[in-house]
């Protein structure tokens, strides 16, 4: 194959590397003392909101994810006969996914967006099966807010967003995925905001959306809170080894820990020159502000 398809991941595991492509660190915002303490809080909070530092479980958690991407992708492209064999018959192939869990609010999301940033950028592959080229995608991303189960998942992943609802049934599409994602290059498959699921009675909606993704191919995450796990602790025992194997729980950070404290002084930067002079801002803002934004 391509040598450029076959280095796609070259370079993207490296922890100090993964740090700089995730981390965010926007422009403080200058003269907050001229707007209402409440108006300056809701748009420090914003700011703040933006800014993304990674703690030790965030990269560890990130460079393995690449690590199981670049295995997947090394199997697809191995020749250009295991390509095309993938893209015309795909495999049936069930993983096991991982489950990214913890509390409300310990930033779970904000990791799976860094995630996302990590992996590597979309490339071109030229083929003698296509006769021309294609853009490969190394991550495909799904949030379970507002889905009606796997069938829709699936026409989101085939069709885009923009479809009307009719592409047959799930068997048929199930393969169509499977031949999307094999012709694209799909090393990973995210989906996110599992919790915004109607369980219903049980949680046989939730067990038939992540079944359907782990049966796509590639190594696949879900994002779930601690709830949401329970319920799928009390499903029988064959979906509770198919679906909760393989956990990584994300703890809230050590308030006395250093990544707490780099976090809380990022947080100050571009303030400590202003703090003296508007006394209120930081007797009001900054406090409120953390409270609401605290990972």
């Amino acid at each position: 194959m391509n040598r450029l398809i076959e280095s796609r991941f070259d370079g993207f595991m490296d922890i100090e590397s993964i740090r700089q492509r995730v981390t965010v660190r926007p422009e403080p915002i200058v003269d907050l003392e001229a707007f209402h303490p409440l108006v300056a809080a809701e748009l420090l909070s914003g700011r703040l909101k933006e800014m993304y530092l990674p703690n030790e479980f965030s990269l560890n958690f990130i460079q393995e994810m690449i690590g199981l991407a670049n295995l997947h992708s090394l199997k697809v492209f191995s020749s250009e006969k295991a390509y095309a064999q993938g893209l015309f018959s795909p495999p049936e192939v069930e993983v096991t996914p991982i489950c990214l869990t913890g509390l409300a609010g310990v930033g779970k999301s904000q990791t799976i967006a860094a995630l996302r940033r990590a992996m590597p950028p979309p490339v071109e592959l030229t083929c003698d099966v296509f006769g021309g080229s294609i853009e490969l995608t190394s991550l495909w991303y799904a949030s379970a807010r507002g889905k009606a189960g796997g069938r829709q998942l699936l026409m989101d992943f085939v069709y885009g967003s923009d479809h009307d609802g009719r592409g047959g049934n799930s068997a048929k599409l199930l393969i169509q995925c499977r031949r999307h994602a094999n012709r694209d290059g799909v090393s990973l498959v995210v989906l996110d905001e599992t919790q915004h699921i109607n369980t219903g009675s049980g949680a046989s909606k939730v067990t038939d959306i992540l079944l359907t993704m782990t049966a796509i191919g590639p190594p696949m995450i879900f994002v779930s809170n601690y709830s949401l796990v329970h319920k799928l602790l009390r499903r029988n025992s064959e979906d509770k080894q198919r679906l909760l194997s393989e956990p990584r729980v994300m703890l809230p950070e050590d308030p006395k820990s250093q990544n707490w404290a780099e976090y809380v002084d990022e947080c100050m930067r571009g303030r400590r020159q202003k703090l003296s002079a508007t006394p209120d801002l930081s007797g009001t803002v900054l406090p409120y502000v953390l409270f609401r934004t605290q990972r």
